[in-house]
């Protein structure tokens, strides 16, 4: 391989040599197969390339991290044989979240994973999109989990490093172990049934949109919704109704863990919690919507407690929660001076500003705080 060469000649030209991408393959795995093409290290490729100035560029995360500018000098350099752009994870705007997809803003995405079997299997190994999403967590045609890292040194993958600046990216970069040779961790037989969740998901993401009886739904809305769920369930240890599912003895260890709110539920977890996880929110719309009112009942869930941290609450979800738990009840007009004060504490423990909003929402009665401006409020004030 070429290395620490220092050139300026060929900044801005067009590639030599420019493999075709494979199926469904990553803008990360295809650029380094684009620099061994050319008997390169990746670095030095882009150094060759792009120039000094512009590796830090290349340093983030290039599935998510390049701006449009960048990616379409790189078309421009492919002599526009290559739909760059199709090769990101940004192709998934609109389909995970409804506006750009970048780096902080979407909580999908995983470390990369790999599944050995497909590695041994490709005349030449590369990377699917697909396993960098975070509910994609097994081979659906090898029926068994994908790995996570390395497992010999368990290093996570960097597919732009080389260990020792001689074995690409089928070699971990940290310990040169060839990754193909990875043992398969087999999904055991009673959890086969509940890889059709994972199918099921991912088609929602295909298509667009999910459709459950008369309601057809975006797919971004219906991200948002896993999402939520996702939270309801582990950072509020909600685990009535789905804890008699065979597939929640994979998330035992979770009982008791005390997640990072700033960071992705799912990179918390490890393949087989994100595996359970997936599969018991899906199992949620089955039957739909019986399942998904029997856990709201078993958790004593109230209609704020499913939506109140949705950023855009679509319509289809807030009309189910609504059937199922109604925000506007009979007499909701008649709440007493001890129910607010029962109702600020319940605000005060979750952490969550006293106002008068939070307390609309709680008791799901928006016109009631408006309407009635002496007593309650008098207090809320005196509380605030």
């Amino acid at each position: 391989m070429i290395k620490k060469v220092k050139l300026s000649k060929l900044q801005d030209k067009p590639f030599t040599i420019i493999p075709k991408p494979f199926d469904d393959e990553l803008l990360s795995s295809w650029f380094a197969r684009l620099a061994y093409a050319h008997h390169t290290h990746p670095q030095t490729f882009i150094n060759l390339y792009f120039g000094l100035k512009n590796r830090g560029l290349f340093k983030k995360n290039i599935d998510i991290s390049l701006d449009v500018k960048l990616l379409q000098q790189i078309q421009t350099m492919c002599k526009n044989k290559i739909d760059i752009f199709k090769l990101t994870l940004k192709t998934y705007s609109g389909y995970l979240q409804e506006d750009d997809i970048n780096i902080p803003s979407n909580r999908f995405f995983s470390h990369l994973r790999y599944c050995p079997i497909c590695l041994r299997e490709d005349k030449i190994p590369y990377f699917r999109k697909k396993w960098k999403l975070a509910f994609s967590t097994i081979c659906l045609n090898h029926n068994c989990f994908l790995h996570t890292s390395c497992p010999k040194c368990n290093a996570p993958l960097s597919i732009l490093k080389m260990h020792k600046d001689k074995l690409a990216f089928s070699n971990c970069q940290k310990c040169g172990f060839e990754l193909k040779k990875a043992r398969k961790i087999g999904l055991r037989d009673k959890y086969l049934s509940a890889k059709n969740s994972q199918q099921k998901i991912l088609r929602v993401l295909n298509q667009g949109y999910a459709k459950f009886y008369d309601s057809t739904v975006y797919s971004f809305c219906f991200f948002d919704t896993i999402n939520q769920l996702a939270k309801i369930i582990l950072l509020k240890q909600n685990f009535g109704f789905i804890e008699k599912h065979r597939l929640f003895e994979l998330l035992q260890n979770c009982k008791e863990r005390k997640f990072n709110t700033s960071q992705s539920i799912y990179i918390q977890l490890d393949v087989k919690e994100n595996f359970a996880l997936f599969g018991l929110i899906w199992h949620l719309f089955e039957a739909y919507p019986k399942n998904l009112e029997e856990f709201i009942h078993a958790n004593s869930l109230t209609h704020w407690d499913m939506v109140k941290e949705i950023r855009y609450l679509s319509f289809w979800y807030d009309n189910l929660v609504n059937n199922i738990i109604p925000r506007y009840v009979a007499f909701g007009d008649m709440i007493t001076a001890e129910e607010i004060e029962h109702g600020k504490k319940y605000l005060a423990s979750q952490g969550l500003e006293v106002n008068k909003a939070n307390l609309s929402r709680l008791f799901g009665n928006i016109n009631y705080f408006s309407k009635n401006q002496d007593l309650p409020l008098k207090a809320i004030n005196e509380q605030i």
